[in-house]
């Protein structure tokens, strides 16, 4: 298992403030940590935003370039100290700032001073299994705690888990697992002798795109005056072009060539001018498709629309690993991109662990070739979370290409993977329980216990993401990128300790753009500070989603979600007790008044 460690940065001066900015109300939260895992896609994006909302602490944020602590432990550490590249912190930077639309540079602010993040990536998979075999420490039961002291750094181990990122969708044995972990004597969920917690909450936070990625150096040629010449694809403004039929058959390993016809069709010219076009038209450049070695949310997004539209070799769901038949087991690369063992089979796919092995491994640079008049190729191809690609800046050093992919069955429009196009298909399916805006329309179906297990209930925590079938809508959709999904946080209901029940709402409402200004040291910060799409004076957007390659959420979903879990909602809603915390607050005074769910008794719930 990987572990990416992400500690937040701490207060530094306050400066770049928009002239004639008003200073907000404070609102000053009470110091908590925040401790979270999961998936390995959204890791920066997660760490991007942590470091806007909290300052508690002093540690750069960094991405895993190698093994840490004398690489004792096997695990890649984001946050710590030292032998890392550092991710650029994320500066929202609007055109014409304003008031309430202002400038805010995360390195130097940040909305509480006094809370603490941290992250720690063990993929989709494992994060589901520590959310739902949570055993509340504060009832006296052991915590499941898979971040003993020393796997981390030398702080204090952690002994619970405060909200996961998935893109796994959790399943009915995983609620059944839950279950089993808080009931009391009774083994009736949310009565009064629970040890435990109340209903896991478990809501999309952000819509991925998966990306197929490629290096543009695609390999280097040694001419016979001995010149070592280097080798790019030559695409158009709207880079590499595939059709479904050609990208299918790239991944079902019937295309192995990037000289292929079904390419070309649709990429004239694609070879680089020093190639000699008899060498390419002969032997070209061989395809090596790449994948995840471990159980990856992003290889279920990627499965389920491989199943929905490609061949029967990927069956009929999204699967967490690459299935047998489309893999090649006996050749893998390590985190840095490092051949370690076995040898390529034509078509089948070979792996590297997580997201950030995928990318080194397409990313790696090539050697020059020995002799005269021979090549060195990086044909490799794979699929990776679009904050990995261009333009996104997740990664400083790590130069991959997104290939367009067509747009339904058209051969003629074809979609990069970003915010825009991949919001697309989410924003022609409801929530549950909703009306087309995503206002709250009661299903009688759904009334008292029935509710929680019910179809298309706001109360069934099963009900609000895609499960992994190829008939989902969104595996196939019919407009914009097709191969998507979400990325899913995971909240609890209930928290022991108040501090750590504001600190995780806030963090929440931040997700969707939904947290009243803060004020406080920081002055007022952008409410769309995750979410924004418009461009800033650079050209890309100012939002830390969609500059990284995510989706915010449409509107209607943002609606759903803030008013049935954010927030107390209105009339029937809010009777549901769906809810964390009654509210955001606006002002220091409130912060004691808060209030939790009325069905979190004394003593239950995630402890701190």
């Amino acid at each position: 298992m990987q572990s990416l460690r992400i500690n937040l940065l701490a207060a530094a001066a306050v400066a770049g403030i928009v002239s004639g900015q008003a200073q907000a109300a404070e609102v000053d939260y009470a110091a908590a940590d925040l401790h979270g895992n999961g998936a390995s896609a959204p890791a920066v994006v997660v760490v991007k935003l942590m470091n806007c909302y909290a300052g508690k602490k002093d540690f750069p944020s960094a991405f895993p370039n190698a093994p840490s602590f004398g690489a004792t432990d096997g695990y890649n550490h984001l946050g710590v100290v030292g032998g890392f590249s550092e991710i650029p912190e994320h500066v929202y930077n609007p055109v014409k700032p304003t008031a309430s639309n202002p400038q805010f540079d995360c390195k130097t602010k940040h909305i509480q001073e006094d809370i603490e993040g941290e992250y720690v990536s063990t993929g989709s998979g494992g994060g589901v299994s520590n959310f739902v075999g949570y055993t509340a420490a504060a009832a006296g039961t052991a915590a499941t705690n898979p971040f003993v002291n020393g796997t981390l750094d030398s702080d204090t181990a952690w002994n619970n888990i405060h909200f996961i990122f998935s893109e796994n969708p959790l399943t009915a044995a995983n609620i059944t697992t839950f279950n089993g972990v808080e009931d009391g004597a009774d083994n009736t969920l949310g009565t009064g002798d629970d040890v435990g917690l109340v209903a896991p909450i478990f809501v999309p936070a952000v819509i991925v795109p998966v990306a197929l990625a490629y290096h543009a150096e695609y390999g280097r040629y040694k001419d016979g005056s001995g010149n070592v010449k280097s080798l790019t694809f030559q695409v158009g403004a709207d880079g590499l072009e595939l059709t479904r039929a050609t990208y299918c058959g790239i991944l079902d390993g019937t295309i192995t060539n990037w000289n292929d016809p079904a390419i070309a069709a649709t990429n004239a010219n694609l070879r680089d001018p020093d190639h000699p076009l008899a060498d390419w038209n002969a032997s070209g450049v061989p395809i090596q498709l790449i994948g995840r070695s471990d159980s990856s949310g992003t290889t279920t997004l990627f499965t389920r629309h491989m199943a929905a539209v490609c061949g029967a070799e990927w069956g009929t769901a999204g699967a967490s690993t690459i299935p047998a038949a489309r893999r090649d087991g006996a050749l893998t690369y390590d985190i840095n991109g490092n051949f370690v063992s076995g040898t390529y089979t034509p078509g089948e796919f070979a792996v590297a662990n997580t997201s950030s092995g995928v990318a080194a491994t397409l990313d790696k640079a090539l050697t020059d070739p020995v002799t005269n008049l021979t090549y060195t190729f990086n044909g490799k191809f794979g699929y990776i979370g679009a904050d990995y690609v261009a333009p996104a800046e997740t990664v400083p050093g790590i130069e991959l290409q997104p290939a367009y992919l067509a747009e339904g069955l058209s051969t003629t429009k074809f979609l990069a993977p970003n915010a825009k196009n991949a919001a697309a298909a989410l924003n022609a399916i409801n929530p549950p329980e909703s009306l087309t805006s995503g206002a709250y329309s009661a299903n009688p179906a759904c009334a008292g216990v029935a509710g929680k297990t019910g179809a298309g209930c706001r109360a069934n925590p099963l009900a609000w993401v895609a499960t992994t079938s190829e008939a989902e809508p969104i595996a196939n959709p019919l407009k914009g990128y097709p191969i998507l999904g979400t990325t899913n946080i995971g909240i609890y209901t209930c928290y022991v300790d108040p501090a750590v029940r504001t600190a995780m709402a806030g963090y929440f409402n931040l997700l969707y753009g939904k947290l009243p200004a803060q004020g406080g040291e920081a002055y007022k910060f952008p409410a769309k500070l995750g979410t924004n799409v418009a461009l800033d004076a650079g050209g890309v957007a100012t939002g830390v989603f969609p500059r990284n390659g995510l989706s915010a959420l449409p509107g209607k979903w943002v609606k759903a979600i803030t008013e049935t879990f954010g927030k107390k909602g209105p009339g029937t809603l809010g009777a549901l007790n769906l809810w964390v915390q009654n509210k955001s607050p606006t002002a220091t005074s409130q912060v004691a008044g808060l209030l939790s769910n009325p069905n979190c008794t004394s003593g239950k719930g995630a402890a701190s």
